[in-house]
C-alpha cells in the first residue's frame, strides 16, 4: 500500500457555519461518526495529512491507498462503477452509520482487510477516544475560520507532527499523551487570535423524576463542573429509589468545600406557582432550600425549575429567600422576556436584583448539536459579552461527539473551559440590564397543560379551592402569633405550631390538586 496515504470523508455537507443545518439524525451521526473513525490512530498509520471532509466529485478515480468514508444517508453522486475503481487503486473504502462503534469496527474490518498488520487495531479505547477528541477539535477550528471568514492561523505542520509523533509512541507502547496534548495546545493557540476572551461551556443535567436510574452524564465521573436541575422531591425520591446515584451526586458537594455541582432548585415541588398565592409560592421555596439542606449539607444557590412560574416580583422574593442566581429559561413552553445575552441583571419592582442566566440548553443526546456547534459559537462570540454554549442531559445517553467534546478538555481548554453556573456567573459580566418586566411578559398555559395533558377534573376549581384552605391555614396561623404575643408561654404550645406547620406542608404537597367537593381537610 501506498506510503502516501490521505483519509477523506465523502460528502455533500459540511458543519454548519452561518445558519443551522437540519438532515435526519441518523444522518448527521454517521457523519459525525465517519470523521471521528477517520482519526482512529489505525487510520491514520502512513498518513500525509489530517482527515478531510471532500466532496465525491474530487474523488471520482480512487486514489492508491486512500481511505475514503461515505456516511450513509443521502445519496452520493458516483459513477456506477466506483466501487470497482476503488479496488483497482488498492484503496480503502467503509460506510459509517448511526453507531460510533459499528462505525469503527466496519473501518478497522475493511483496513484489515488491506493485509497490512499493525499494532494500532488493538489501540485502547482511552486513546482512541482522545485521538477522537483531538480530530473533533481539529474539524471544529477549521469551520470556525470559515464561519468567521478569518485567516487559518493554526501551525499546520507543527500540529500534524505532534499527531505523528502520538500515533507512533502509541504504536510503541510509549507515552503517546504529551503529544496529543501539545497538539491540542497548537489548536488553542489558533483559535485564540480569532476570539481570545473567556469562553464558557455549561453541562446541565435535568433530573427526570420518572427515569431516575439515568447514569449520570461523563463530565460528573471526569470531575467536570456541572449544573444539576431538579425539584426538592425529585433529589427526595432520587435518595430514596435510586440511592447509588444519588451517593454519586453527593460525593461531589462536600459541605464548606468549593463545589464542581451547582444544585439549580427552585421549588419543592413542580407546580403552577405563577397563579397560587404568595404564601404558597413562598413556602415553596423554603421546602427546596429545607430538602436540598437536609440531603446535601448545603443550600441551592441557583434558582431554576422545570415548569415555569416566571414574574416580576419574583427577582426580590429569591433575593430575601437567599438565592443568588436564576434560570430565566422555559423548559414548558412558557412565555419570558426575549432576551440576547447570555447573563443578565434581573431586577424586581422593589430594586433587588438577580442574575440571570437565559440561553436555551442544546441537547446532548441530538447529534444536530455537535453538527451545527461551530455555528452556535459564532453566534456567541458574535452577539454575546460572554459567550456561552450549553448543552443539556435530560435522560438519554449522549450523542458520541459528546464524548469527544470532554476528551478534548482533557487535552487543552482549546475553546474554553467548563464550568457551572456559580463560577459561571463569578467570572462572566451581566451582558444587559434589562430592567423591571411587566407582566404581560410572563405567561404559562397551565389550563391547557391540566385538562389536555393531566386530564384532571378540576382544572379551574383547583385553584380557589387552594387559595380558601391557603387563608385558613394563615388565619390560624396569626391567631397563634397573637395569642403567643398575649399569653405567657406553654409547654404544648410548641406542639401546636409543630402540628400546623404539618397541616400547612399537607395542603401545600396537594396544592391545586385536591379535587373538588367534600375532599378539603379541615385546619
Amino acid at each position: 500500500m501506498s506510503e502516501e496515504r490521505q483519509l477523506h470523508l465523502l460528502s455533500s455537507y459540511r458543519l454548519a457555519t452561518s445558519y443551522p443545518l437540519q438532515q435526519t439524525p441518523d444522518e448527521v451521526a454517521a457523519w459525525l461518526n465517519g470523521f471521528a473513525a477517520l482519526w482512529h490512530p489505525a487510520a491514520l498509520a502512513g498518513a500525509v495529512q489530517p482527515p478531510q471532509a471532500s466532496s465525491s466529485y474530487d474523488h471520482d478515480l480512487p486514489r492508491t491507498g486512500f481511505v475514503y468514508c461515505v456516511p450513509e444517508g443521502a445519496y452520493l453522486f458516483q459513477p456506477d462503477d466506483w466501487n470497482q475503481r476503488v479496488e483497482q487503486a488498492n484503496a480503502v473504502v467503509f460506510r459509517a452509520t448511526a453507531s460510533r462503534a459499528e462505525t469503527i469496527e466496519r473501518l478497522l474490518s475493511a483496513l484489515r482487510e488491506t493485509g497490512r498488520a499493525t499494532g494500532l487495531f488493538d489501540a485502547p479505547p482511552e486513546a482512541v477516544r482522545l485521538f477522537a477528541g483531538l480530530g473533533y477539535g481539529y474539524l471544529m477550528l477549521d469551520t470556525l475560520y470559515e464561519a468567521m471568514d478569518h485567516e487559518k492561523l493554526l501551525d499546520a505542520p507543527g500540529f500534524w507532527a505532534d499527531v505523528i509523533a502520538a500515533r507512533d509512541a502509541l504504536e510503541r507502547g510509549e507515552d503517546y499523551k504529551a503529544s496529543l496534548k501539545s497538539a491540542a495546545e497548537k489548536l488553542q493557540a489558533g483559535r485564540e487570535p480569532v476570539y481570545s476572551g473567556s469562553l464558557y461551556w455549561l453541562d446541565w443535567v435535568h433530573v427526570d423524576p420518572k427515569n431516575l436510574d439515568t447514569p449520570w452524564p461523563a463530565s460528573l465521573a471526569a470531575g467536570l463542573p456541572i449544573t444539576v436541575l431538579a425539584s426538592g422531591e425529585t433529589l427526595e425520591q432520587l435518595a430514596e429509589q435510586a440511592p447509588d446515584r444519588f451517593s454519586e451526586l453527593k460525593a461531589k458537594i462536600p459541605p464548606d468545600l468549593p463545589q464542581a455541582v451547582d444544585l439549580c432548585c427552585g421549588s419543592y415541588r413542580d407546580r403552577e406557582d405563577a397563579l397560587l398565592p404568595i404564601e404558597s409560592q413562598l413556602w415553596n421555596l423554603r421546602a427546596a432550600r429545607r430538602a436540598t439542606h437536609k440531603l446535601f449539607g448545603v443550600e441551592p444557590a441557583v434558582y431554576g425549575r422545570r415548569k415555569s412560574a416566571f414574574h416580576p416580583q419574583l427577582p426580590g422574593w429569591l433575593t430575601h429567600m437567599g438565592f443568588k442566581h436564576a434560570v430565566l429559561v422555559s423548559s414548558d413552553g412558557g412565555l419570558i422576556p426575549s432576551i440576547r445575552s447570555s447573563a443578565v441583571n434581573w431586577p424586581g419592582p422593589d430594586g433587588k436584583a438577580v442574575e440571570a442566566f437565559t440561553r436555551e440548553p442544546l441537547p446532548a443526546h441530538d447529534p444536530h448539536t455537535f453538527f451545527n456547534l461551530v455555528y452556535h459559537l459564532h453566534q456567541a462570540t458574535s452577539y454575546d459579552s460572554a459567550p456561552t454554549v450549553s448543552l443539556v442531559h435530560k435522560g438519554e445517553p449522549a450523542f458520541a461527539t459528546y464524548h469527544d467534546l470532554l476528551a478534548l478538555a482533557d487535552l487543552a481548554p482549546v475553546f474554553g473551559d467548563w464550568t457551572n453556573l456559580s463560577r459561571y456567573f463569578g467570572g462572566a459580566t451581566s451582558g444587559d440590564y434589562i430592567g423591571v418586566q411587566s407582566a404581560d411578559e410572563f405567561f404559562a398555559d397551565y389550563l391547557d397543560d391540566r385538562t389536555t395533558n393531566l386530564h384532571r377534573p378540576d382544572p379551574v376549581s383547583g385553584f380557589p379551592n387552594h387559595l380558601r384552605l391557603r387563608r385558613r391555614i394563615d388565619s390560624t396561623f396569626t391567631l397563634a402569633a397573637l395569642h403567643r404575643a398575649l399569653t405567657p408561654p406553654a409547654p404544648e404550645d410548641e406542639d401546636s405550631l409543630r402540628a400546623l406547620a404539618e397541616v400547612e406542608d399537607a395542603i401545600e404537597a396537594r396544592g391545586v390538586n385536591i379535587g373538588v367537593g367534600g375532599e378539603e381537610p379541615n385546619p
